[in-house]
């Protein structure tokens, strides 16, 4: 039987008094009598908060109501009055409609929101009460009926149920196309052409701007950038007419999709990204939200800040199990595998990528994930147990098919041929995938084979492959366009056609030159970017030496190094202050002072469960504070523009810097090769300049460098073999162009940043600092632009042994293990010492007096700096590394000065002593140098930092800190490279510290030209 209730809430709400949620609910201790008492008691939850009322009357194991279970779980609606439509009732089975008027409350002063929900909901009797089998949108019987029938009974399923035809409906129709799009392209195109005929009929906003975000989602895939763009446009302008959050949010994270797919670093997507993100609290389906953290952490990651990028996915991946969201869960775990692929952590690789299979178990997708885990394991050198994951991968695809399940196995088998040193099972495998790929218009993401082939001996084929790939790349994927286009020229040069690669390595060169431009005025995302680009300019510096063209060669290198320093040096570092409004600097202290709160909450954790619920606070505080960064130079374009791209000085006015008896020592890392150029005046003043390339594969160099540096810091004494072999490649090709010459000035590259040059043994068994001065340098170009200190009238300013707080000493240690925070009497007494040295003006800061606060405060005064601390280098996050100090209750700081806030610093300070453990370490940034403490120090103003690169003995260090700055302050033009030698060269001379443990770890890195 069918018993009509009222005429429904879009109609009428006449019946309200009677149904009005309140005294009518049933008490569920005992037996539901009847089908809508069951649905009553359902709308009831959104009050109580309670998810256990669902399952309570709910049928086991059934879909039961998830949209209604989502809602108690955030609080987020809440029902005002409900009205039972209709019901049908057949033996134990009943259906019932319903209508509720629901209220979401302002947020922040804005008003609230109300809106109908029709639902249809299915229930079967058991035991004496009813029990909800299914729980849906009004609208969704009928649309399930219009998607079954066939053309002309829709017309007629239109036509006759004019009452269906809703916004809702519109929109619930839109979505179901939307789904597929992540499943079946046909289904998906069919459905979304239903949705479009019905979006017109109802004239509804928020259904034709999801209809137009699918269309765009099509284009997008298809290749047609420009036209997903105009759609995604046109969608964004309907969903803001259509004033629902969802629909909002979704057309931005497809807007911003669309903008990412064009450019893998675009800011104008970051921006939207985050703008989704602000819609949190908004938005009801709050996959939206997961999605657009997904794809805020994939710029993150492009941009190689894999601290910002697991803090997003990691947030993400909390709104995924909130929401039972499988496919987000999955997502989240796959991409945080991925950045630990990007950092060479591969183990944490396949931890995360064994979590992404665990909720995808059965997943069309499955062979990707078992692709990326073989391939994690291929990367660790697991070659074994990577074949054994293929093979199952393999299997897997088999029964679910698919292209892109297919193209990920083939690519991964190409991997691990390629380790195999099977280079011709290799170019296979690529070809299999790439051509999977390219159906689905992706192919310029992955692996052409051109390197493959090329390593296989098939230039031919290479130069074809590459060719295709960096085509499809152009106008799409800058940095795949750049990759491709080396790798065309590295086939041109096997096959001998030497101009004909000259001319696409400079292609690439310019591309990357373009690419750079867009980012002029933004420091931190410069040294990410770039490094991607590098090895256009290594390759193409090398072959012009090949050519016998020095000059340009190393005009080629210098492009590729220091140039975010470079553009301060030139330019000055713009105050971005004057160019923020109050708003936006209330913005900016507000930011900081969360972050420093954090900071000391962290600190005061009085447990580890305590302090593991403030870490994802933390994170994404600082993942706030660069999205406002971000913003800023949105809404202030003259902060780029104001900024060029400085020009590179010629060899002539490189070697009139040089002051007699110098020279600089510039390195060039490509895959295959070693350059190395030496730059020195002869003696009527004219530049001299020899360029010697030696054939290296770069990952072995890589190795050495890393494991000579280990042994240093382990004070082995097996570090001779590897000092020579290093001696052996990177100077002794020189050593003849060195005659005359007492001081380097080096410019490493890539690992030989790791590396103290001083300690290298030559063959003679005697350390590099017994015959010459050294120094470091981003560039040659940045020591040439380095601009004029203002005198100043204090000389040095010195912190000794800050008194670090327990609970962050605890906090760190516990974060850092094997870290010891304890004090540090040596460092008081060298603190003390040495600000004696340079009398009047000079100041100490000791124990509780060494605060962050006032060092930010007084340190811009000083003309010499030195902190004699502790550090902590974050490999993996450098701007979140940090000098620890004292805190200061008062003023709310928490006692660590990160890199972050160093580069906000306004200093003018000649020298920054870093006596502290680790402080030159950091992420090796291609053509930046090691990204830490002591470029952000340049980046404030500095002209050189002395800084360790791994921990040092308390009582050598501060003997051979007294003892450099004694040299330093008798000799008013002894400079401070050769005062630091001197110093090295007197500890070295006392038994107990010739090791170069001792004396080795502390390096001048200048952009002074001394």
């Amino acid at each position: 039987m069918t018993e009509h209730l009222g005429k429904g809430m879009r109609a009428s709400w006449a019946f309200l008094a009677v149904f009005l949620i309140g005294p009518a609910v049933p008490v569920l201790g005992g037996e539901t009598s009847s089908p809508e008492a069951t649905v009553r008691a359902a709308y009831a939850a959104y009050g109580s908060g309670d998810p256990a009322i669902v399952q309570r009357i709910s049928t086991p194991g059934a879909p039961a109501i998830p949209t209604l279970s989502k809602a108690i779980t955030r609080r987020c609606w809440f029902v005002q009055s409900v009205v039972i439509d209709a019901r049908e009732i057949t033996g134990d089975h009943a259906t019932v409609t319903a209508t509720a008027l629901v209220t979401k409350p302002g947020k922040d002063g804005s008003p609230e929101r109300n809106r109908t929900e029709g639902t249809t909901v299915q229930l079967h009797r058991s035991g004496g009460r009813w029990l909800i089998d299914r729980w849906a949108p009004v609208e969704e019987p009928f649309i399930d009926r219009l998607i079954a029938a066939a053309e002309p009974q829709r017309r007629l399923l239109l036509a006759s149920n004019e009452a269906f035809l809703s916004p809702e409906a519109g929109r619930l129709l839109a979505m179901r196309a939307w789904e597929a799009t992540n499943h079946n392209r046909a289904t998906a195109e069919s459905l979304n052409a239903l949705a479009s005929d019905l979006a017109g009929r109802i004239g509804d906003p928020g259904a034709q701007a999801l209809v137009l975000g699918i269309q765009a989602i099509f284009r997008r895939d298809d290749g047609a950038s420009e036209e997903a763009l105009r759609l995604c446009r046109e969608s964004l302008a309907l969903a803001q007419r259509s004033g629902d959050p969802d629909v909002l949010a979704r057309a931005l994270t497809n807007m911003g999709r669309a903008l990412w797919n064009r450019d893998a670093f675009s800011t104008e997507a970051f921006a939207l990204f985050a703008q989704v993100s602000a819609l949190e609290h908004e938005v009801d389906d709050q996959t939206i939200i997961c999605r657009a953290l997904i794809n805020l952490g994939n710029l993150y990651t492009n941009r190689a800040d894999y601290f910002s990028a697991r803090a997003t996915y990691e947030r993400a991946l909390q709104i995924a199990r909130s929401e039972g969201d499988r496919v987000g869960i999955t997502a989240c775990e796959n991409n945080l595998a991925d950045t630990y692929d990007l950092e060479g952590e591969h183990d944490l690789q396949s931890l995360h990528l064994r979590a992404a299979l665990a909720t995808s178990a059965s997943s069309y997708y499955e062979p990707i994930l078992w692709a990326q885990l073989a391939d994690s394991y291929t990367q660790a050198g697991r070659l074994a147990d990577a074949a054994k994951t293929l093979k199952r991968a393999t299997r897997i695809a088999k029964v679910v098919g698919g292209d892109m399940n297919w193209a990920n196995v083939y690519d991964g088998f190409g991997h691990l041929y390629m380790k195999e040193h099977k280079y011709g099972k290799a170019e296979k495998a690529f070809l299999m995938s790439d051509s999977l790929y390219a159906r689905h218009s992706e192919s310029d993401q992955f692996d052409s084979g051109a390197e493959a082939a090329l390593k296989n001996g098939d230039s031919t084929t290479a130069l074809s492959l590459a060719r295709s790939a960096a085509e499809a790349a152009r106008h799409k994927s800058s940095y795949r366009f750049v990759e491709e286009q080396v790798m065309v020229g590295r086939a041109l040069r096997a096959q001998s056609d030497k101009d004909g690669a000259v001319a696409a390595l400079s292609e690439a060169v310019t591309e990357s030159e373009a690419y750079r431009d867009r980012f002029a005025g933004e420091v931190r995302p410069q040294t990410d970017l770039f490094e991607h680009y590098t090895d256009a300019y290594a390759e193409l510096s090398d072959l012009l030496i090949e050519l016998n063209r020095p000059a340009d060669a190393l005009r080629i290198s210098e492009m590729q190094k220091g140039r975010a320093l470079l553009e301060i040096a030139r330019n000055g570092r713009h105050d971005i202050s004057k160019s923020m409004s109050v708003e936006e600097k209330d913005e900016e202290r507000r930011l900081a002072e969360v972050l420093s709160a954090l900071n000391r909450r962290l600190a005061d954790a009085e447990s580890e469960a305590e302090a593991t619920g403030i870490r994802p606070e933390l994170a994404n505080a600082q993942l706030e504070y660069e999205q406002f960064e971000a913003r800023l130079f949105a809404r202030h374009p003259q902060l780029r523009t104001m900024r060029g791209s400085p020009s590179i000085p010629d060899t002539a006015a490189m070697a009139a810097s040089l002051p007699p008896g110098a020279a600089y020592i510039e390195y060039s890392l490509a895959p295959d090769s070693l350059d190395v150029f030496v730059l020195s005046r002869g003696a009527d003043g004219s530049p001299r300049l020899i360029a010697k390339r030696r054939l290296i594969d770069r990952e072995q160099l890589r190795t050495l460098a890393g494991r000579y540096q280990e042994k240093l810091s382990r004070r082995e004494g097996s570090y001779r073999a590897d000092g020579r072999a290093l001696f052996n490649i990177v100077i002794a090709p020189i050593l003849a162009g060195l005659s005359g010459i007492h001081h380097l000035s080096i410019i490493p590259a890539d690992a030989l940043w790791r590396i103290p040059f001083e300690s290298l043994v030559d063959r003679q068994g005697r350390f590099l600092i017994e015959r010459f001065s050294v120094s470091y340098a981003p560039s040659i170009a940045v020591r040439l632009a380095g601009h004029e200190l203002k005198p100043s009238n204090n000389p040095i300013l010195t912190c000794g042994d800050p008194v670090i707080e327990s609970g962050t000493r605890k906090q760190l240690q516990a974060f850092y293990r094997g870290m010891s925070l304890g004090r540090l009497p040596d460092a008081a007494d060298e603190a003390t010492v040495v600000a004696r040295m340079y009398g009047t003006g000079s100041k100490r800061l000791i124990g509780t007096d060494a605060t962050k606060a006032e060092v930010k405060a007084i340190a811009s005064n000083y003309g010499i700096l030195h902190f004699a601390t502790h550090a902590i280098l974050d490999d993996r996050n450098p701007m979140y590394s940090r000098l620890l100090l004292a805190a200061d209750p008062s003023s709310g700081e928490d006692g660590m000065l990160q890199s972050w806030e160093i580069m906000n610093l306004d200093l003018n300070a000649s020298l920054v002593v870093l006596s502290a453990c680790d402080t030159a370490r950091g992420r090796v940034g291609a053509g930046e140098g090691v990204v830490g403490m002591a470029w952000a120090f340049f980046v404030a103003g500095a002209h050189s930092t002395i800084a360790s690169q791994w921990a040092v003995a308390s009582l050598a260090t501060r003997d051979l800190m007294v003892d450099f700055h004694a040299a330093l302050r008798n000799d008013q033009h002894h400079s401070a490279t050769d005062a630091l030698r001197s110093s090295k060269l007197r500890l070295m001379k006392r038994p107990a510290y010739r090791h170069p443990f001792y004396w080795a770890p502390f390096v001048l890195i200048s952009t002074d030209n001394e």
